[in-house]
């Protein structure tokens, strides 16, 4: 056979059937453990698909650490005033909630990470390894199922909703059909499968002298 570089050939690739899952999250970075762990909570049957051989994303691989956990207002008065309210009343000024705030008190009840005042503070720095345990532990506790060195290259439909994920693994291709799907990847590889429209970089409506520009990986682009 000939192989002309640019052109398209079509390959026939063996995929296995497994059971199948109430809710597949892709994507194992702090948002997907999250979702995977709230989804499992409720009783659903969940898997949480990772294409690297951990959890955390920016996180732990990025060397991010945790970040900031408050909100600040000038109209509340000095920024060291909004610090000084995390010893009384840290309701007032946190913005984080919910699981993740479960996961930093965790860590911090632990001595795994430092938060302003014993709570999460303006920021909260964490053992990388240590919140990889964490992250791990908090799935198996939930009864979430978890697959690593997988990739989401191919998606199934029943008219026009999802029905399966097709994952590239080291097993080889498997396809694990689902009832609900949560796309945590951070590149939208799920969704735009899945043929959802998507922009890369500033959207032109965006009325952005950036317009079609992408930001840098860094820390500070983050929080975009």
């Amino acid at each position: 056979m000939r192989f002309i570089p640019g052109t398209a050939i079509a390959t026939t690739v063996t995929a296995t059937v497994r059971e199948p899952v109430d809710v597949i999250v892709a994507g194992g970075g702090t948002a997907g453990v999250v979702a995977a762990i709230a989804a499992a909570r409720t009783g659903a049957r969940t898997l949480l698909v990772e294409r690297r051989n951990m959890l955390g994303g920016m996180m732990t691989g990025g060397n991010a650490g945790l970040t900031t956990y408050t909100v600040y207002d000038k109209r509340q008065g000095p920024f060291r005033q909004i610090i000084a309210q995390l010893a009384t009343d840290p309701a007032a000024v946190q913005i984080v909630g919910g699981i993740p705030r479960e996961i930093t008190q965790r860590l911090i009840a632990s001595g795994d990470a430092v938060g302003t005042s014993g709570t999460g503070g303006a920021y909260v720095f964490t053992a990388q390894e240590a919140l990889k345990r964490l992250l791990l532990q908090m799935l198996e506790e939930a009864g979430a199922r978890l697959l690593l060195h997988a990739f989401v290259v191919d998606v199934m439909r029943e008219g026009d909703a999802l029905s399966a994920v097709v994952v590239e693994t080291k097993s080889g291709r498997l396809v694990y059909p689902a009832t609900a799907f949560v796309d945590a990847t951070g590149d939208v590889d799920l969704a735009a499968r899945a043929g959802v429209p998507y922009t890369v970089g500033v959207a032109a409506d965006d009325h952005c002298a950036l317009s079609g520009i992408s930001a840098p990986g860094s820390m500070g682009a983050m929080g975009v």
